[in-house]
C-alpha cells in the first residue's frame, strides 16, 4: 500500500507540473587531458586549432568559439573570441606560460553549452583535445533521443526526492547545481510538452570582395592581410626617423600644436620597441578617429563617458572611458561584425603586406 502510494504521488507531482514555464538546459564537454611534463616555465607562442561539430559529426561553420587565457606573467592574460571557418575549424594563438589556465567554450543556440579548460602546459604540448562535438539541448532526456518521455519524466522525478542517483539522467539537472530541482522539472515537462529546442545550424556571412574577417579571406598568396579600423600600420623596414621624440616638450619645434605620439598608430613604420616622432596635434573631433575626442593636450584619445549613451556605435562604457564591446558572434554587436572578439563598424579590408 505504502509503495502505491508513493507512485501516485510521483505521477501526481508529474501532472501538476504541466501548468508550469519552462527553464532552459546546457552541457559542458568534458577534455581528455594526458600528464603533464614538469613545468618549465616559459613555454612560447601556439597555435591553438580544434573542431567544432554538430551531434552527427558534421562541421558547424560560423560559430563563435570564446577563450579566456589567464597567467601569473603581469600584462599576459587575456580573452576574446573567434568564428570557426567554412570547416568548422578555429585558430587561437597564446604566448603560453607552464603555469597559464585557458578556457576555450563554445555556445551556440540549441545545442548545450561546452566548455575546455586545461593548463598552459597541457595546451602547448597538445594533451587536450581542443575539438567539440556539441549535443541536443533538452531537458531530462536521458536517452538523447531529441524526445522527452513520461519514463524519462518519472526518472527525473524519483532524482529530486533521492530515490535515484543524478547519473540516471544526467540531463536532468538543466541548471548544473548537481541536483535536480522543481525549476529542472519544469523545463524537462516544457520540453515533454512542446518539443526539445530547435538546434540552429549557424551559417557565416559572405564577406564581400577586399572585405575581411581574418586573413583567410584575403589572398595570402598575394602577400595581403586582413587590417581592422583601428590597427597600427604594417612596415617591412624599420627605419630611422629624423623627428623622435620622447615627449610632447621635445616637439617644441612645430608649434603650440607639436605632439610626441607613437609612429605605428599615424605613419609608418611600427616597430617593436615603437618609435615615438613629432606631429601636429588636433584641435578638434574631426581629426581624430570616430571613436576617440581631442584632448586638450592635442592628443586623440577614448571617447570620455558616464553610461553607454555616451560611446559611440560597437563600444561600451568601460568605468570613465569607452571600450570596443567584446563579443562572440555578430549578434553580440550594435549591428557591425564581430571581429577578433570585438565589435566593428565594418569589416576589415585585405592590404598588402610591406616590402
Amino acid at each position: 500500500m505504502k509503495a502505491a502510494r508513493s507512485r501516485a504521488a510521483r505521477f501526481a507531482f508529474v501532472a501538476v507540473l504541466l501548468f508550469l514555464a519552462p527553464g532552459a538546459w546546457a552541457l559542458t564537454a568534458t577534455p581528455t587531458r594526458g600528464p603533464s611534463p614538469a613545468p618549465t616555465g616559459e613555454l612560447g607562442a601556439r597555435t591553438l586549432t580544434g573542431q567544432v561539430r554538430d551531434p552527427d559529426g558534421n562541421p558547424l561553420a560560423g560559430v563563435g568559439v570564446s577563450y579566456r587565457h589567464t597567467s601569473p606573467v603581469p600584462g599576459r592574460g587575456s580573452s576574446g573570441a573567434v568564428t570557426t571557418d567554412l570547416d568548422g575549424f578555429y585558430r587561437i594563438t597564446l604566448f603560453l606560460h607552464d603555469s597559464d589556465t585557458v578556457t576555450i567554450s563554445v555556445r551556440v543556440t540549441g545545442y548545450r553549452t561546452a566548455s575546455i579548460t586545461a593548463s598552459g602546459t597541457q595546451v602547448f604540448f597538445g594533451q587536450v583535445n581542443l575539438n567539440f562535438r556539441l549535443v541536443p539541448n533538452c531537458p531530462a532526456d536521458c536517452d538523447g533521443d531529441t524526445q522527452v518521455s513520461v519514463a524519462e519524466l518519472v526518472t527525473a522525478v524519483n532524482i529530486a526526492l533521492g530515490e535515484r542517483a543524478l547519473s540516471a539522467c544526467l540531463p536532468a539537472d538543466a541548471d548544473f547545481d548537481a541536483t535536480v530541482t522543481v525549476s529542472d522539472l519544469v523545463s524537462a515537462v516544457r520540453a515533454a510538452l512542446s518539443g526539445c529546442p530547435t538546434m540552429v545550424q549557424p551559417t557565416p556571412s559572405p564577406t564581400p570582395l577586399g572585405a575581411c574577417r581574418t586573413g583567410e579571406d584575403c589572398d595570402g598568396g598575394g602577400g595581403q592581410y586582413c587590417r581592422l579600423a583601428d590597427d597600427p600600420n604594417v612596415c617591412g623596414i624599420c627605419l630611422d626617423q629624423e623627428d623622435e621624440c620622447d615627449s610632447d616638450a621635445d616637439c617644441a619645434g612645430l608649434g603650440e600644436l607639436g605632439i610626441c605620439i607613437e609612429a605605428g598608430i599615424h605613419s609608418c613604420p611600427a616597430c617593436s620597441p615603437p618609435l615615438f616622432i613629432c606631429e601636429i596635434g588636433c584641435v578638434s573631433d574631426l581629426e581624430c578617429r570616430p571613436w576617440e575626442r581631442c584632448g586638450a593636450d592635442h592628443h586623440c584619445g577614448p571617447v570620455p563617458c558616464d553610461a553607454k549613451e555616451d560611446c559611440p556605435a560597437e563600444f561600451d562604457c568601460a568605468g570613465t572611458q569607452c571600450e570596443r564591446r567584446a563579443c562572440a558572434r555578430d549578434d553580440d554587436c550594435d549591428a557591425g561584425p564581430c571581429l577578433r572578439g570585438a565589435c566593428y563598424a565594418e569589416l576589415g579590408t585585405c592590404e598588402l603586406l610591406p616590402p
